[in-house]
Order: C-alpha cells, then structure tokens, then sequence
C-alpha cells in the first residue's frame, strides 16, 4: 500500500506526457528545467536529509519505469501542506457531518504507505490515529522508513502496525473510523479489506476510503490518459507504446463504481450512507490549487497561468453541475468517495 501512486499532479500535463513523450516544464530556474531530484522542498513535516535520500531511492523505480517523473518532483508535490490537506479535508468534512470529533475518536489508516498522512495528521492536526502498513513484496521498506519519520516527528512508532488489510491486526471493534487514501487498487483482496475494516469498527462507526475509479479517462499510476473500463490484457499493451512497465498493471486492482458497490452489498452490516461520486465537483480544482501552492515559487510562468485559469474554470457553477451530471448519468468522474457505516446485521438496509 503505498501513500504516493495517487498523484494527480495535473491531468492536462499527464496526457501530454504520454501522449507526446514531452516533459512539461514545471520546475524551473532560470529557464532551465531541474531534474534529478535537484533543489528543496517545504512541508509541515520534518524529513531529515537520510530519510528523503531512502525515500527518492525507494520510490526511484516506479517514477522512472511506470510514472515517468522525476522522484523529486513526485516527492515534493505530496509533502506539501496543500496536497496534504486535500487528504484530510474529505475526511475533516465527513467528521463534522456525522458529528465526530478526531481528536479523541480512535481512528485506523489502512496502508501508511511512507506515513506522511498518518505523521501529518496525528502531529500537525492531533488526531487519535494508527496506522497499517504490510511493508513487504511491492512495499518492502516502506514501514521502515514510515518508523524513521514518525520518531523524527516525535510521534509514537507503535502507532504504525506492520500487518496487511486482508489480516488487520487488531481486535475486534477496535476503532470509531477507518480511512484510507488510494490503497485499495494495490491490495490482494479488497472485499477482504473492506471485511477487516468493518470487523476493526465498533458498531456506528465509519469507513472513509478514497478510491481511484478505473471508469475514467485518466490513470494516475501511469500519469497517462485511460480508456474506461479498459481490461486488463488491453492496458499492458496500451502502456507499453507508451514506455511504461507492463508489469504494474498486474499489481493493480481496476476498481469501478459498479464493483465497489458490489463489495459493499456483499458485507451484511455496511451501509453506504453517499453515492460514491459525492463531492467530485470539488476534486480537481482542490488538486490544481494544491500543485499550484506547492509549486509556487518553481513552476514556470506559463505553468502557473495555465494552472490558475483551469481553476477558475473548474470553479464555475456550470462546469461543477456538468461534472456532477456526467458522473451520476455515466460513473465518469476520478475519485470514488466511499463513507459508510457499520450496523447490527438485523439493521442494514438495502443499498440503492
């Protein structure tokens, strides 16, 4: 489970990175493009100079073979505050619509990944969260390096628990929420996942998952432009013209709004409580604003025009109406937004 393949630095760069094999210019000194990871970054959380070299070395293969960015600039855009907050903001709007309070629920984050989100979050905002990471085969050293960040944020290394979400390791009825951003496309057995959420939760209690929608014209692994619903046999061969190791799409789960719900009506006290679209007007001008803030003082003049022009229309009352209907009418939109409640089995009621 990893905390970075869900980059959607931005959609109109991605497809013309892939469909053109153009590098957009984004970072920039003096006209010139930085790459190889040259240069700093900002974030709320402390990243000691060891810990950022063993994060651009793990995270190098899949950059250079499957994204085709440069590591820096991946590790810079999801350690800004911003994007950090794009996370947490989904979650901090259904804790006030259903009346929790963070600091003191017991929350669970399944797959940690690196542990940025579970550092920010337990640091930066005080909530009462652990964390699951497998760390091992597609993830092997990532708990290693989340142990490494979480002592250097002073933040307690028994709160990340070295288990897989199929086998949570934890008792029964454990936690008031569990929340996960995009990890349920890597893992085994995501109706198994989503069992073990449910089993972890106490009676009432949430599950908060981002989920990316493989029914969409964007894959954000690869940073490509996607066919929807595209088989698995196809997409090999689709990303090989364009560079790309073949090889990750096995290691992916193409999850799409029809087979999320069929996983959520196969488990006998989880009910949905919102579409699974809900809230995807919001979604990309909040990623724009999140590049564009993180990126603020190295994106190039015409990167910075671009992006805040596409804000301005991503805000407008009818591009919004427009996303929604396509969403609702047609599944199309990017991120699939599961919240749903666990209830005495007698209790559960049909799900529409």
């Amino acid at each position: 489970m990893n905390s970075f393949d869900f980059l959607d630095v931005l959609l109109l760069q991605g497809m013309l990175r892939g469909l053109f094999n153009l590098n957009v210019p984004i970072f920039t000194e003096s006209g010139v493009d930085v790459i190889e990871g040259a240069g700093s970054f900002s974030s709320p959380i402390e990243i000691p100079e060891s810990i950022r070299i063993a994060l651009l070395s793990n995270m190098d293969e899949f950059c250079r073979t499957v994204r085709k960015v440069d590591p820096m600039e991946a590790l810079s855009f999801i350690l800004a505050e911003r994007y950090l907050r794009t996370q947490s903001e989904f979650y901090e709007q259904t804790f006030t619509k259903f009346g929790i309070d963070p600091l003191s629920a017991t929350i669970l984050e399944v797959g940690s990944g690196y542990g940025f989100f579970l550092c920010y979050a337990r640091r930066i905002l005080g909530w009462n969260i652990w964390g699951a990471e497998p760390g091992e085969n597609e993830f092997s050293g990532r708990d290693e390096i989340a142990a490494q960040l979480l002592l250097a944020n002073a933040v307690d290394c028994e709160r990340l628990v070295r288990c897989t979400g199929e086998a949570l390791a934890f008792d029964d009825s454990s936690f008031d929420v569990v929340v996960s951003n995009d990890v349920l496309e890597h893992v085994t057995s995501p109706p198994k996942v989503l069992e073990e959420s449910c089993r972890v939760l106490k009676p009432g209690g949430l599950i908060m998952f981002n989920i990316p929608n493989y029914h969409w014209i964007y894959e954000g692994h690869y940073n490509l432009p996607w066919i929807p619903s595209m088989s698995k046999s196809l997409a090999r061969n689709y990303v090989s013209l364009f560079g790309r190791d073949p090889g990750f799409v096995d290691t992916l789960n193409f999850i799409t709004p029809a087979s999320l719900s069929e996983m959520v009506r196969g488990i006998d006290n989880l009910q949905l409580l919102q579409p699974l679209e809900y809230g995807c007007e919001n979604f990309l001008s909040s990623r724009l604003e999140a590049y564009l803030s993180s990126h603020a003082g190295s994106a190039s003049k015409f990167s910075r025009k671009l992006t805040r022009s596409l804000t301005t229309i991503c805000e407008t009352q009818f591009f919004k109406s427009s996303t929604k209907f396509l969403a609702r009418s047609t599944g199309l939109y990017h991120e699939m937004r599961l919240v749903a409640r666990k209830v005495p089995v007698e209790n559960a009621p049909e799900i529409a």
